[in-house]
């Protein structure tokens, strides 16, 4: 019923103003987001999260719009996908962007769907979220301890933590999907850096993660939608936990003929 379902998410999602499917300006995001919908309605929903994971980075340059669009979007593959957590994420960065946006159809797609978005609506009107969502689905890094205070200054900590905070800490390495192959050409050493926001709890920060080197670009999607997985042990400042810019770096190198390995360094 899934399947059935995605298949008339263009006909049912549509976008302020009238737009469904194939947005009217050519820009890079707007061109990821029609390719995002196609794969949508392919049944294709890791690729899809993939595609919209991108057009929803600022990096991409797409406006708010474009962004908000390719949140909800991608809220919607990874609820068909069973991560209602990450939907609820992906909304809630969506509407952090644009509080009042619109998404009609997501109750007529699934019930669960516009459920899931207006209680995020909710918590960002009554103001009971704490810190910025995180995007793992998989079992959470300690709450912070009680008497905490969740400080929600951006802290530097790319290279070193600037005013002598202790950085965050990796918890699991991120993986990639075993199935697909790393695509190094003539390569035989290759890494790609992603920088993103850890939050006072511990998580990856959505909409900040970024890729800021690489020399292996056929796999910068691979390794950006790796990164929603990790976990860390947040950074500290003055004994709480604070925010934290940091970079995680992927390491390849070609073994053999087809064989690759990877490992992750960072923060």
């Amino acid at each position: 019923m899934r399947g059935i379902r995605v298949l008339v998410l263009a006909a049912l999602l549509t976008w302020p103003g009238g737009r469904s499917g194939t947005l009217a300006a050519q820009s890079r995001a707007a061109a990821l987001i029609a390719a995002g919908r196609a794969q949508l309605q392919a049944g294709q929903l890791d690729s899809a999260a993939v595609l919209l994971t991108l057009a929803a980075d600022s990096a991409t340059g797409g406006v708010v719009g474009e962004r908000v669009e390719a949140l909800v979007l991608l809220g919607v593959a990874r609820h068909f996908s069973g991560d209602d957590s990450t939907t609820a994420t992906a909304f809630h960065h969506a509407l952090v962007l644009d509080p009042g946006f619109s998404a009609s159809g997501l109750d007529a797609l699934d019930s669960i769907l516009g459920r899931i978005l207006r209680a995020e609506r909710a918590k960002l009107t009554q103001n009971v979220v704490a810190g910025p969502v995180g995007l793992s689905s998989t079992s959470p890094p300690a709450a912070p301890a009680p008497g905490d205070t969740l400080d929600q200054t951006l802290h530097e900590c790319v290279h070193r933590c600037t005013a002598g905070e202790v950085k965050p800490r990796l918890l699991n390495t991120p993986s990639l999907p075993v199935a697909v192959p790393i695509e190094m050409g003539s390569q035989t050493r290759a890494y790609i850096v992603v920088e993103l926001n850890v939050s006072a709890e511990g998580k990856v920060e959505y909409p900040s993660v970024r890729v800021v080197m690489s020399n292996l670009k056929a796999e910068e999607a691979t390794v950006l939608e790796a990164v929603r997985g990790a976990q860390f042990t947040p950074a500290r400042a003055g004994g709480h936990p604070v925010r934290a810019k940091v970079q995680l770096r992927w390491d390849f190198r070609a073994e053999g003929s087809r064989a690759v390995t990877w490992d992750v360094s960072g923060p």
